[in-house]
């Protein structure tokens, strides 16, 4: 059942700055910092991103309200 209802969640459109925003409102600085770090971790699991998801990231990162510094900091960790 659990199955059932993420794969209903997965096909919802829903607003990535609208889950930015709240995010945002509800994690601190250092929290979201390693959120975005997570993030990246993810999308290089398969072995490399493509560029459109560390454009997606990169925004992600802003987003969230984090320097631009910090963002790039996190992109070149291993």
């Amino acid at each position: 059942e659990m199955l059932k209802i993420l794969k209903d969640i997965l096909k919802q459109d829903i607003p990535l700055r609208d889950v930015t925003a709240q995010i945002r409102q509800r994690m601190d600085y250092s929290s979201r910092l390693q959120l975005l770090h997570l993030v990246y971790g993810i999308a290089l699991s398969d072995g490399a991103a493509t560029p459109e998801e560390i454009r997606l990231i990169d925004q992600i990162g802003g987003d969230l309200g984090l320097s631009a510094s910090d963002v790039i900091s996190v992109k070149n960790m291993p």
